[in-house]
């Protein structure tokens, strides 16, 4: 197991691997969340109505016995971390890379103690783990074909084509986290496209859509994120009132990827089959 700690300014201090200075004794909060459920009764039937479920906020308490000079290992541990900044906790373990990120707090202590113990508490406003690298599902209408010699010539008119070509539309963005997650849909047109649509045919989501009442021409690009807190769509990096309005919903809320398997297609009024289509998301941990 890894585990480091990331300030604002980037600088990365390895937790585990500092026994000069400090030892990790303890930490608590580092997996698992509280949820509340909303729900309501009626007095016509049994049981009650789940409306919601949410997760709040964790606190992750870290605790370290300082080790050799006692000035000298706090001011190093607090060279990278102070109070009232964001900082960034990541964890590499068993081929998982995930962080979290909050805002650290370290209780008062004493420069002049010969043994001392130092407490860093991250409030981490958003509870869930997440994927430090981003995971990226691609449709496409065609993949290009691979073409190498034969009989040893490397010049030649004719080859062994290796690859295949597709007209599938449709692919499974499969999200093995803990939760529902955002994500960044990009569609870019190849040739024109006319009310271009991102559908899902799976799960609670099933014949939930987002469409552009727009037409795309060859080259356009339209980046839409469903990431909670940071929504937008974007056309050629622009974001625009011609944009937001052009962009309609079927469903509650803009499309999420699901716990579990998650069935996307693509679809157009005019020129499906001219459009290149990918996500990117990262899936998130209690």
């Amino acid at each position: 197991m890894q585990l480091y700690l990331i300030n604002k300014n980037n600088e990365e201090l390895d937790l585990l691997n500092n026994k000069s200075r400090f030892i990790l004794k303890s930490v608590d909060g580092l997996h698992g969340i509280d949820t509340m459920i909303s729900e309501n009764e009626s007095p016509y039937m049994d049981g009650t109505n789940v409306e919601y479920v949410k997760a709040f906020p964790r606190q992750i308490e870290l605790t370290f016995i300082l080790r050799g000079n006692i000035k000298d290992s706090i001011d190093y541990f607090t060279r990278y971390v102070k109070s009232k900044q964001y900082v960034t906790l990541r964890e590499v373990e068993n081929g998982r890379d995930i962080s979290i990120t909050g805002i650290a707090t370290i209780p008062p202590y004493s420069r002049m103690m010969r043994s001392c113990e130092i407490t860093l508490t991250i409030y981490c406003g958003q509870p869930y783990w997440i994927d430090t690298n981003y995971t990226v599902g691609i449709i496409d209408t065609v993949i290009d074909l691979l073409t190498f010699p034969v009989n040893g010539q490397y010049f030649t008119i004719n080859g062994q084509a290796l690859g295949e070509i597709t007209n599938s539309l449709v692919k499974n963005f499969e999200n093995n986290g803990d939760t529902a997650v955002g994500a960044v849909f990009v569609i870019e047109a190849t040739d024109n496209v006319t009310n271009p649509q991102i559908n899902c045919t799976s799960g609670e989501q099933q014949g939930w859509y987002m469409r552009l009442d727009m037409t795309l021409k060859a080259g356009d690009q339209v980046v839409i994120s469903t990431v909670k807190g940071d929504k937008y769509i974007t056309k050629n990096g622009i974001t625009s009132s011609d944009i937001l309005n052009a962009l309609k919903f079927n469903g509650t809320d803009w499309l999420q990827l699901e716990q579990g398997a998650n069935i996307f297609s693509v679809s157009a009024t005019v020129g499906a089959n001219n459009i290149y289509f990918n996500t990117t998301f990262k899936r998130m941990y209690e």
